[in-house]
């Protein structure tokens, strides 16, 4: 059971955080100024990004951490 809490609490935020970063130079972009290519690559991920703007699209790892730690501590 903790190796299954460990994973799920740690292992989420850390996938967000390794798609991001492998994107990042992208991500950075503006997406007006992205190529078909670019934006085809990202779209995949999107749901991570698109919510933030273009200096913001880290930000979905911390905030599923928060999102974690919240429903901890409610539990």
């Amino acid at each position: 059971m903790w190796l299954g809490l460990l994973l799920y609490t740690i292992g989420i935020p850390l996938l967000y955080a390794f798609l991001t970063h492998r994107s990042r130079f992208i991500l950075m972009k503006p997406i007006s100024e992205r190529t078909e290519e670019e934006i085809a690559a990202v779209k995949p991920i999107s749901f991570l990004w698109e919510s933030y703007n273009t200096h913001g699209y880290y930000y979905e790892a911390p905030a599923a951490v928060f999102r974690l730690f919240l429903c901890g501590g409610i539990n």
